[in-house]
């Protein structure tokens, strides 16, 4: 059975009554966003390759299966192999007929080498280019002979004249099922010259990157996936019938004007509640000013750095620099990035009330697997098309190295945009070169700029060769802290000793440990030990963004009032956390690690000399487990190093303990193997990047939603879960599952949703997971076994083993 090309579907219509999703409608929109028939040769084959890549849709199979309904769907119908291969035959004849010179046509078959792949993987994980077609093991002639051939020719034919009659396409066939033969026995006859051209095509762009002054810079450029991009967003938006939004300029002054009102009042508020000396609010407002007129000076630059201590208002500086970039209609979008979602969620708050603009959130706990949906919901958070977004390093990483095509939806949110990535030093040493260059491609192709905040920026003149301009002016640094190492390691005893002990002498106290077992076992000993009425908490990973979000309010909260204050948290309190305790003790990490930490002390200069008291955690007295983070490389080796030399140090000493880490850190390891992956990807082995991670290996992890917390939503949440779920936060997770619920909701009602589930989610190890969670591999966010589980003082910490697991050491 084979069904006319012209009544084929690309999917059902959302409202039936308007009507069907004509494939052919389809193809030809995505065509006409990704290239043009009458424009140069590689614009006239992106275009060849948007009429095809949906066109093994047009197989009888495929018809069937998404015609029927979603309650009966049994798997799904792989069209892309189809899509690929009848572009590779399309693609080469064409060649004949444009009548180029040799060395011009050896470019343009590699292309279609590539386009072929764009098209192939435009639903899946990217490939490695192999010397074997991609579809060469999933395509048989019986799916052409599904197909009708010869209203696609017809189709093609219209754009692409010189395939019409007496050409290519032209029919010599007589019958459908003859056509096919004809087909299926060219693409077969086709295997070997695929195999020289893909060897001699990445032998050439091998030798021109080895040959470059330059080779990792013209390697980033080759990997940055624009063209991969240009095909997917061409595909979901018109999928979803969604257009590019951003920030226009008149909205970006209206947020600018805003932001300057908001850090008035907060400004007069610290002042009231002596959250800050006037002193040091004059020098967060004075620099500021500075930081935004040095932008103003050198708007154009692609780079531009801003370094400051800890507590002089980075955030909101960078914000204030965002949108004068806006303001302007240099930029067109903010995208705001963190290390960690303790970070992220409360910036993102304090963007939306310092501006009153939209701010999307998108981070892991914020996606959906089922592949039926994600023309919807994955599109609305990975496009990145808000006006301003808030998002993690691994976002950002998954749009530099994407390992699904769907990730390359990111790469457009990028053009134009203004990007802020806050604390920047948190990335792993390993990859951070590569990193920069990764960078500097993305400004260079889509026009964005870049600006790292931090106290403590590692180099950049290895990943970055434009000009980078610093914002901040030399300042001097107010002396709020002292840093001292504790001569001898402590167990599990001498921290939960050491920590009581500075609660009486200072009155609030904050202890970091490295991972999420040694942050709950410590917390258990402090808790018996203290007294009733003296305040402790747990934070760590483990816990509800929400759940998370208001206990770091209550430990605001009882800071301001001068209670008596103990928190033992993981890295959650080391950057982006605006509370100020009187001491601090720190298991040994890293020295910007530590520095960032003491950033949570005497913040506001609101008392004498705060001290950090860094030292060698053993737990049980034996197992240093600062390596399940930090690894044992040339980080960690000059950090024991380092506080060796310096012992102790007051915060003016800061950058020079800091410079002289970097230095000798990139003198141990200069982390170029990284680098060579750029060559191996730009070359086409993909998975050589497609593995790469902010903070190293990343591992299994299972989204878990625990119904817990409700009574910590906003009043405008709340209002939007009674609107979703007025039986509550179990119910909505039901209609989470709920296909048919799905159906119903608009786009921006989806996007709604998500965002208010995500509150409700804990990421865990799978080993941890195993014993609390309901066994559902096919669903994207998994539910607990049972709400008591989760404790409302450590959320799920507690069921964290002290085994080596991801678990172990989540923030």
């Amino acid at each position: 059975m084979v069904v006319p090309f012209l009544e084929c579907i690309a999917r059902p219509h959302d409202e039936p009554s308007k009507g069907q999703n004509l494939l052919a409608d389809h193809l030809l929109a995505v065509a006409r966003s990704w290239g043009d028939p009458t424009g140069d040769p590689p614009s006239r084959l992106k275009f060849l390759a948007g009429l095809l890549h949906d066109a093994g849709k047009a197989r009888a199979r495929w018809q069937e299966y998404i015609n029927e309904p979603a309650t009966k769907k049994r798997g799904s119908v792989n069209h892309a192999p189809l899509g690929a291969a009848l572009f590779y035959y399309c693609a080469t004849t064409l060649l004949k007929f444009l009548h180029l010179p040799p060395g011009e046509l050896r470019e343009l078959h590699f292309l279609i080498t590539a386009l072929c792949y764009d098209i192939y993987d435009h639903h899946r994980e990217l490939s490695d280019y192999n010397l074997a077609p991609p579809w060469a093991n999933t395509l048989s002639k019986e799916d052409l002979e599904e197909c009708d051939l010869g209203g696609i020719w017809t189709f093609v034919e219209m754009f692409f004249p010189e395939l019409g009659a007496g050409g290519a396409l032209h029919p010599c066939a007589s019958n459908s099922d003859a056509l096919a033969d004809e087909v299926f026995s060219w693409l077969r006859g086709a295997e070997k010259t695929w195999e020289e051209r893909v060897g001699r095509g990445e032998a050439r762009l091998r030798h021109q990157i080895n040959s470059s002054q330059d080779r990792y810079h013209l390697a980033a450029q080759r990997c940055l996936r624009e063209r991969t991009c240009g095909l997917i967003v061409a595909d979901r938006y018109d999928a979803a019938k969604m257009n590019s939004s951003g920030l226009t300029c008149d909205d970006a002054v209206h947020g600018l004007h805003r932001l300057l009102r908001f850090c008035e009042a907060k400004g007069a508020a610290a002042l009231v509640s002596s959250k800050g000396t006037a002193n040091l609010l004059e020098q967060r407002r004075h620099l500021q000013d500075v930081c935004c007129e040095a932008y103003n000076r050198t708007p154009g630059e692609g780079f531009y750095t801003l370094v400051l201590p800890t507590g002089l208002g980075k955030t909101l500086t960078s914000l204030r620099i965002a949108l004068a970039a806006c303001a302007s209609g240099r930029c067109r979008r903010i995208l705001y990035v963190a290390p960690y979602l303790s970070i992220l969620s409360q910036a993102t708050q304090n963007i939306r009330n310092a501006t009153g603009l939209e701010v999307l959130q998108h981070h892991h706990l914020s996606m959906l697997a089922q592949e039926e949906l994600e023309t919807f919901d994955s599109l609305l958070l990975e496009s990145w098309q808000a006006p301003i977004v808030t998002t993690t390093f691994n976002q950002l990483f998954r749009a530099l190295f994407p390992v699904r095509a769907q990730h390359t939806l990111r790469l457009n949110g990028l053009c134009r945009a203004f990007l802020i990535i806050d604390e920047p030093q948190v990335i792993d040493g390993a990859v951070w070169n590569l990193f920069l260059h990764m960078l500097q491609a993305a400004t260079e192709v889509y026009g964005c700029q870049i600006l790292l905040s931090t106290a403590t920026l590692p180099p950049l003149e290895s990943g970055i060769s434009r000009n980078i301009i610093p914002l901040a002016p030399d300042v001097e640094s107010p002396s709020r802290y002292e840093i001292c190492s504790v001569p001898d390691p402590l167990d599990e005893e001498g921290v939960t000793h050491a920590a009581i002990e500075e609660l009486e002498r200072s009155g609030s106290v904050a202890v970091i440990m490295n991972t999420v077992a040694d942050a709950a076992s410590i917390y258990s000993r402090v808790k018996e030990s203290l007294p009733a009425d003296v305040a402790c908490y747990n934070l760590t990973g483990c816990m509800t963004p929400l759940h998370k979000a208001h206990r770091i309010q209550e430990i605001a909260s009882r800071l301001e009032s001068g209670d008596k204050v103990m928190v033992i948290s993981t890295q959650v309190l080391e950057c982006g956390v605006d509370l100020s305790f009187r001491s601090m003790l720190r298991a040994t990490s890293t020295i910007p690690s530590i520095v960032q930490s003491a950033g949570r002390v005497n913040r506001h200069a609101e008392g004498g000399l705060a001290r950090v008291m860094v030292f060698r955690f053993l737990r049980g007295g034996e197992l240093d487990t600062r390596r399940y983070v930090y690894g044992t490389g040339a980080a960690a080796q000059e950090t024991d190093e380092s506080l060796s030399r310096h012992p102790s140090w007051e915060e003016p000493q800061t950058l020079e303990v800091v410079q002289e880490f970097y230095h000798n850190v990139m003198t141990r390891n200069t982390n170029t193997a990284a680098l060579e992956a750029l060559v191996e990807a730009a070359c086409g082995k993909w998975s050589a990047l497609a593995s790469q991670d902010p903070f190293g290996p990343d591992y299994p992890h299972i989204d878990t939603f625990v119904p817990y917390g409700e009574q910590f939503l906003s009043p405008r949440m709340w209002d939007l879960l009674l609107s979703f779920a007025p039986g509550g936060c179990e119910e909505l997770y039901e209609k989470y599952l709920d296909k048919r619920y799905w159906a119903k909701l608009s786009f921006a009602e989806r996007k709604r949703f998500i965002g208010l589930l995500q509150h409700f989610v804990v990421s865990l190890d799978p080993r941890v997971a195993g014993h609390i969670v309901v066994p559902a591999p096919e669903i994207g966010i998994c539910r607990i076994v049972d709400v008591k589980i989760y404790s409302p003082e450590t959320g799920l910490a507690h069921k964290v083993g002290h085994g080596y697991d991801v678990s172990d050491s989540i923030l």
